[in-house]
């Protein structure tokens, strides 16, 4: 009898390890703040961008950035790997990363099963068209940020995030950023424009501002377009919307 219950057991272990190797999943470290593109990210020598534009693979991946501002200088960076990406920062006060008014900073792109941004500040993009400022979360995407802050970002709508897809935020704050369209789209969105799905919890929309040369737009913190916002503990003040 004793060795067939050793044969039982061993075969219970293996049953309890295998679930174990399914759950891996990809790490990655920038080693600097500045933004090269290609080549591959090295354990000594990666950039965000390079990070970023590991090819997609059928396992999450995760970015631990350090403290310091990571410097943009080549458009947005688009979270698309396929299982899912976190990028994850040492703090919003400690953590920033400056689009240096190229672009939009961050796109959730369609497909992506979860994109999430941890503890960090956003600032420096300028977008134009129907894309955000800091974020852009396309029609198909999911994009998560929490206890992060979006600050200092310009787009035609939507200069925090501009949603088409579904963005969920919590303990975030959204301020000081300004929509400015070159021709009136009668819209606008200083910190949110919702086309899509937006779940806020515990945040705060304050001191952005939507611009519009001709009819003046609408919305200077949030501006709703057949989307769905849920707002659960949220603030929204001292937002403008105004002529140019």
């Amino acid at each position: 009898m004793r060795p067939r219950l050793l044969a039982a057991c061993a075969c219970a272990f293996v049953a309890l390890v295998l679930p174990s190797a399914a759950s891996a999943q990809q790490t990655f470290t920038p080693t600097r703040f500045d933004d090269p593109a290609g080549g591959t990210c090295q354990p000594t020598d990666c950039s965000l961008r390079q990070a970023v534009d590991v090819p997609a693979s059928a396992e999450p991946r995760t970015i631990i950035l350090k403290a310091g501002r990571y410097e943009l200088t080549q458009g947005p960076l688009q979270l698309n790997n396929n299982a899912g990406e976190t990028i994850q920062g040492a703090g919003a006060r400690l953590t920033t990363i400056d689009g240096n008014s190229v672009d939009t900073v961050f796109i959730g792109v369609e497909g992506n099963d979860l994109a999430v941004i941890n503890d960090v500040t956003i600032t420096g993009g300028n977008a134009t068209g129907f894309t955000g400022g800091a974020i852009s979360v396309d029609g198909a995407a999911t994009l998560a940020l929490n206890r992060s802050t979006l600050t200092g970002n310009r787009s035609d709508v939507g200069a925090g995030a501009a949603v088409f897809g579904t963005f969920n935020a919590s303990a975030s704050t959204i301020t000081g950023n300004v929509t400015n369209p070159p021709q009136s789209f009668g819209e606008g969105g200083g910190g949110i424009y919702v086309a899509g799905e937006a779940n806020l919890t515990n945040v705060t929309i304050s001191g952005n501002t939507a611009v519009d040369p001709l009819v003046g737009a609408r919305g200077g913190g949030i501006y709703v377009n057949n989307g769905d916002l849920v707002a659960r503990n949220v603030t929204i003040a001292g937002n403008v919307s105004r002529l140019a």
